[in-house]
């Protein structure tokens, strides 16, 4: 596993439901986070954080799947991954992947970039979320947890069932 600079301890804490009352928006502000920011204020480039952010996300591939789950240790439902992922990049996450497609800011998923979450579902009911690794003209590569493979890599853009189910994506890692 490659060494990344706000990993704390091998052990991480595991994903938590928000406070009541958390402020999910934007702070103007370059150097931090205001929405869900868990931790002390840290400058770093966006891109330095995508890249962080899609190492230990790739570093997770081949936990097993568990409904519920949250952890390494216990196993990862899709939302659970994706957020103990953006925790460890100090961005705190509602716990369902219905909440989390409301927040950031909304793109079109022919312009995700590393690090970005991608949502799935029927019309606007979504059912499932990812996070984006890599993105060219033929591939979409994204890191997720299936009910049927546990943590994987999967290029959305090359499955069927993955393509027509896809909605849209939130960029979240820009400061």
């Amino acid at each position: 596993m490659k060494s990344i600079w706000w990993l704390t301890l091998a052990g991480l804490v595991a994903c938590a439901s928000p406070r009541p009352g958390t402020d999910y928006t934007r702070n103007d502000s370059r150097s931090e986070r205001k929405a869900g920011h868990t931790g002390v204020s840290r400058t770093v480039s966006p891109d330095v954080q995508r890249t962080a952010l899609v190492d230990f996300a790739e570093s997770l591939i081949g936990v097993g799947y568990r409904y519920g789950g949250d952890s390494p240790a216990r196993g990862f439902d899709c939302s659970g991954f994706t957020c103990y992922v953006m925790r460890q990049a100090q961005i705190q996450l509602p716990r369902t992947s219905h909440e989390q497609a409301r927040l950031g800011r909304k793109k079109e998923v022919t312009r995700v970039r590393p690090g970005d979450l991608i949502f799935f579902g029927h019309g606007n009911r979504v059912t499932h979320v990812a996070i984006v690794l890599s993105r060219d003209r033929n591939r979409i590569d994204v890191v997720h947890s299936t009910s049927s493979r546990g943590v994987v890599r999967d290029n959305i853009l090359g499955s069927d069932y993955w393509r027509n189910r896809t909605l849209w994506a939130v960029d979240l890692t820009d400061l």
